[in-house]
């Protein structure tokens, strides 16, 4: 499910054994699923970071390089950290 969507930012919910990235050919990946949903990001979908692939939550995707840097930026100077939720 999508989170949340603007002109910068595409944040998603991650499902449970599905890879964020890197080739498709043996399964799909979040970011092929992200570009089959929104063909117009096919070229300018940025990774912001990573979570493992059994690991469901929350994933963000820059949608142009400068919302990507911007954010990166965020996360060198720890503004911005990842946190696990176990109930």
């Amino acid at each position: 499910p999508i989170l949340y969507h603007d002109s910068n930012y595409l944040i998603v919910q991650k499902p449970f054994n599905l890879r964020v990235d890197g080739p498709t050919e043996t399964s799909p990946t979040l970011e092929s699923d992200l570009k089959r949903a929104f063909p117009e990001y096919n070229q300018s979908l940025y990774l912001l970071h990573q979570i493992d692939h059994v690991t469901s939550g929350i994933h963000c995707w820059g949608l142009s390089k400068k919302a990507a840097r911007n954010v990166g930026k965020l996360f060198i100077k720890r503004k911005i950290k990842k946190t696990s939720h176990r109930s």
